[in-house]
């Protein structure tokens, strides 16, 4: 939840993001990272072989294939 002294009411990160340790700021997932569902407080490792991208915006990984 996203939060701050001078508000009344929290307000939810949304999937792909993470709150912050403060509680006071939603965070984008970094690269290789992801959260699948809104309400998370961390970011899952993508598995081996695979990784985040600009389309999936941190809500899921891709399986990375050698061209």
């Amino acid at each position: 939840k996203l939060s701050s002294e001078d508000r009344l009411f929290c307000s939810d990160c949304l999937s792909g993001q993470y709150s912050n340790a403060e509680k006071t700021l939603c965070v984008n997932c970094p690269y290789g990272r992801y959260a699948p569902t809104a309400l998370v407080d961390n970011c899952l490792d993508c598995g081996a072989g695979s990784f985040t991208d600009n389309t999936t915006s941190g809500t899921k990984c891709t399986n990375w294939y050698a061209k």
